[in-house]
């Protein structure tokens, strides 16, 4: 079975599409310090405060920190979703490094 060149392009976008959706680092830049510290909340992570450099790393492993759903163990199937997505927001959190790093400073850490 061969796979086309446009078909691999197709699904390549649409990864990284998903892949920037659930980024760490555009949830945690790009939205409002009050998404943040409810969407962990709401997860019921342990982390008390996130600092706002390298927050989307952060982010992930307050993710990975919270209660698997309905009292379950993580699917194994999330953990490499998850493990490229702590890839791709190290990547992200070092470009965006300027940025946060003055915000870190100006406005301090998200409390959670």
């Amino acid at each position: 079975m061969k796979v086309s060149a446009v078909t691999l392009r197709r699904v390549l976008c649409v990864f990284v599409l998903l892949a920037c959706v659930g980024c760490g680092t555009v949830n945690t830049t790009l939205r409002g310090d009050h998404y943040v510290s409810s969407s962990l909340r709401k997860h019921e992570s342990a982390c008390g405060s996130l600092p706002r450099v390298y927050s989307g790393v952060g982010y992930d492993l307050c993710r990975l920190n919270a209660a698997a759903p309905n009292d379950l163990v993580w699917p194994v199937f999330l953990l490499p979703v998850m493990a490229v997505d702590l890839v791709l927001s190290g990547a992200a959190d070092t470009l965006v490094l300027p940025y946060t790093a003055v915000r870190q400073y100006r406005d301090g850490s998200i409390t959670l």
